[in-house]
């Protein structure tokens, strides 16, 4: 091989070499951009990031809330969810939250809420679930074919359901997402002029009366009570008349 030829090779074998090493060290640059870990959203950025499809926020561990899926879509539909002009299921998310039962056990339940709310609702119930505030249950209201009455009577807490308030042709806070009532059958609707309706679950008569003692009663300015005022909703415990002692909501309509 003449001197000529082997200085050619070895000019060729560096320049792959050379070309080699920049291919290298590019790749693994890519590779540890591509491995940049993403910012934590903090409080202040959920609420502009929480309309992207599918995103999870997550409030603290065992605290979240999402869109709607396919499979909570098809459960509620035609129960808590009517076809209306007023919310869509893009309006709602489905907040799952820890609690305290009865029992002093812990358990998961799931809340629908308003979009606008789910970041107070997540918040409002982790400090229920730090005070170890007690909760019998935490379900759908469609377990119980969206029937409000049935709910209560079992003393089930919960939000979304899209319907009328007993008795009258107003739209419910419920329907928008924006109320939840806590504990109903010890913290039960009170109104006059409906007979034997007149407390709502009708099997909560002996919790009516609020100058009595006995547990779960939601008063002004209890752990519970606190949880919700102080992020700005509002007790129908405090209403003239009717009185509604289960029921928070808060006005952003």
């Amino acid at each position: 091989m003449s001197k000529k030829v082997k200085i050619m090779i070895a000019i060729v074998s560096f320049g792959l070499i050379l070309v080699n090493g920049i291919l290298v060290i590019k790749l693994s640059l890519e590779d540890r951009i591509m491995n940049i870990p993403a910012a934590e959203t903090n409080t202040s950025d959920r609420l502009q990031t929480e309309n992207i499809p599918g995103i999870r926020i997550t409030f603290a561990e065992g605290f979240y809330y999402e869109p709607l899926s396919e499979e909570i879509k098809e459960i509620i539909s035609g129960k808590s969810f009517q076809e209306n002009d007023i919310i869509d299921y893009s309006d709602l998310r489905q907040v799952t939250v820890r609690y305290i039962g009865f029992d002093d056990m812990e358990y998961e339940g799931m809340l629908i809420v308003n979009v606008q709310v789910a970041d107070d609702v997540s918040a409002i119930f982790k400090d229920l679930y730090d005070a170890r505030y007690p909760i019998e249950k935490i379900r759908l209201i469609d377990e119980y074919n969206a029937d409000d009455e049935a709910s209560m009577a079992d003393n089930n807490t919960s939000a979304f359901c899209f319907r009328k308030i007993d008795g009258q042709e107003t739209i419910s806070d419920h329907s928008y997402g924006i109320a939840v009532d806590i504990n109903p059958l010890y913290n039960p609707y009170v109104r006059s002029g409906f007979g034997e309706r007149d407390v709502l679950p009708v099997n909560a008569g002996a919790y009516a009366d609020r100058s009595a003692e006995f547990a779960h009663k939601i008063v002004s300015g209890d752990v519970c009570y606190n949880a919700f005022v102080s992020r700005g909703w509002k007790w129908g415990g405090e209403w003239d008349s009717p009185k509604d002692y289960q029921h928070f909501y808060k006005e952003i309509y």
